[in-house]
């Protein structure tokens, strides 16, 4: 049986009034790096902190049960049906995002401009080459929100990437004034690296294998909110993971060419 320890963050007494009581309240001060989001709060947590090295660890926004109608009890149930090997198990909302789009950096990119080149030259500062054209990730794979539990192992493979975006002085000045850009983001703007950290935890996910993943379905979670109309989600997001595991083009062609099919019919953004 897998155990996980979440924290869920406020700032403020309207945030503390959205805790869920399952999840572990963690006050982040509202002046504390606000633009940053709860990247601050995973330094505190997961860099400096002893961690136990069997348990999933997570941090995560108020919004959670808004964004995928789940509770804390429905979170800790799945996870403690999992086996205890697992290393990452993933809570992603926003199934429609996770499928129409080859991966969750060109969804990024589509979203905010910018995004993929920021994320290409980040990557290749760490030493890890990265290809855009050649990547794709799935609905088993694809983390938004930073709705996923972790242990501290693949959590240190997490920051040695993501240190490049939260150490002022570890990035070249090049790759800082890209990650620093300010985008739009609801009403105000955030940084660019905000949107690239958000992708690291798919990134590492799928470019190394060795981690152990389970995902509660994204599609039980659309239907909970009740989004019905999944079929073509489902089949956009079949023939990525056929890609993903066979290598082959033709999957990944054929994706390109049901999704236009698609955009002709409006369905697609």
């Amino acid at each position: 049986m897998a155990l996980c320890r979440i924290h869920q963050i406020y700032y403020s007494e309207a945030t503390k009034a959205r805790l869920d009581p399952g999840f572990v309240p963690f006050w982040k001060p509202e002046h504390e790096r606000m633009d940053w989001r709860e990247y601050t709060t995973f330094e505190k947590l997961y860099r400096r902190a002893p961690l136990d090295e069997r348990v999933l660890h997570g941090a995560w926004s108020v919004k959670f049960r808004d964004k995928t109608g789940l509770t804390s009890n429905q979170v800790n149930a799945f996870v403690a049906s999992l086996p205890e090997t697992v290393d990452v198990v993933l809570f992603c909302p926003y199934v429609h995002e996770l499928c129409m789009f080859q991966s969750v950096v060109h969804q990024g990119e589509a979203r905010a401009p910018g995004l993929m080149e920021a994320t290409v030259s980040l990557l290749a500062e760490a030493g890890r080459p990265f290809d855009p054209k050649r990547f794709a990730s799935s609905a088993i794979d694809g983390v938004y929100c930073n709705f996923f539990v972790a242990k501290p192992a693949f959590w240190r493979a997490w920051f040695e990437l993501a240190d490049f975006a939260l150490d002022p002085g570890k990035a070249s000045p090049a790759l800082r004034r890209q990650l620093d850009q300010r985008v739009p983001h609801r009403d105000g703007t955030v940084p660019m690296g905000v949107f690239v950290l958000e992708r690291i935890a798919s990134i590492l996910i799928c470019q190394d294998r060795r981690w152990r993943v389970a995902a509660f379905s994204p599609f039980a979670i659309a239907r909970g909110l009740g989004n019905t109309a999944l079929e073509s989600s489902i089949m956009l997001d079949a023939l990525k993971g056929s890609f993903v595991r066979t290598g082959h083009a033709d999957y990944l062609d054929t994706f390109h060419a049901y999704r236009r099919m698609l955009a002709s019919a409006r369905q697609v953004a």
